[in-house]
């Protein structure tokens, strides 16, 4: 699994919306979904505030990806 369709999992597992994520990491709503459909890459203070956002930890982005 990609790391932006983790997210997308995870972001929905939690019952979030990419507004609501975008907001609790000032982000824009755009980089958040081409983020999720794995067009655009991402940086550790990235992942970092998006695994802050979900309330996991880095590491469980990472979890079960290939």
């Amino acid at each position: 699994m990609k790391i932006g369709t983790k997210i997308r999992a995870l972001r929905k597992q939690k019952g979030l919306t990419i507004l609501q994520l975008a907001t609790a990491i000032d982000s824009d709503v755009g980089n958040i979904s081409r983020l999720e459909r794995n067009i655009q890459g991402y940086s550790e203070s990235t992942l970092t505030k998006i695994a802050a956002g979900l309330g996991v930890t880095g590491g469980r982005l990472f979890s079960h990806i290939l």
